[in-house]
């Protein structure tokens, strides 16, 4: 996938009787990666930060095991979105679509198009990413999630 390939989707779907989850799994479809059939059978069965991991997880490991790289990141990145700090399977999951993001877009990296930095914060280290992109001028963006 190169860059030129990426866009993000527009609108707003209802999937979810409660605001919140409605909005996260919008999130999920219209920046994430995530496909909108899947989003939808599954919104509908999510009642509680329980059901939304069970959810998310039954997803990604389909995603996976279908071939479907990208949306497996998506619903393992926001599968731990609403786990509590001390589940076990919140590391899981964030290191799972950690290292899939990192082998689907290799090629990014490799190449040096985008350069991959590490920050150091506390105990931890916090991946940073700078795309020069080839435009003139200091533009400067910053994502986060």
């Amino acid at each position: 996938m190169k860059a030129s390939e990426f866009s993000f989707k527009k609108g707003l779907y209802q999937l979810n009787p409660q605001p919140n989850f409605n909005f996260q799994l919008n999130r999920v479809i219209m920046w994430d990666g995530g496909r909108l059939e899947d989003v939808q059978k599954a919104g509908s069965r999510i009642t509680d930060s329980q059901s939304w991991k069970h959810e998310l997880t039954r997803m990604a490991q389909e995603a996976e095991s279908e071939g479907r790289t990208e949306n497996a990141i998506a619903y393992y990145r926001m599968s731990e979105f609403f786990m509590y700090d001390g589940d076990p399977d919140k590391i899981a999951a964030y290191t799972r679509a950690a290292n899939l993001f990192y082998d689907f877009y290799a090629e990014y990296f490799t190449s040096g198009e985008v350069q991959l930095f590490r920050v150091p914060y506390e105990d931890a280290v916090l991946a940073g990413y700078s795309y020069p992109g080839g435009l003139a001028g200091s533009l400067c963006r910053l994502s986060h999630g």
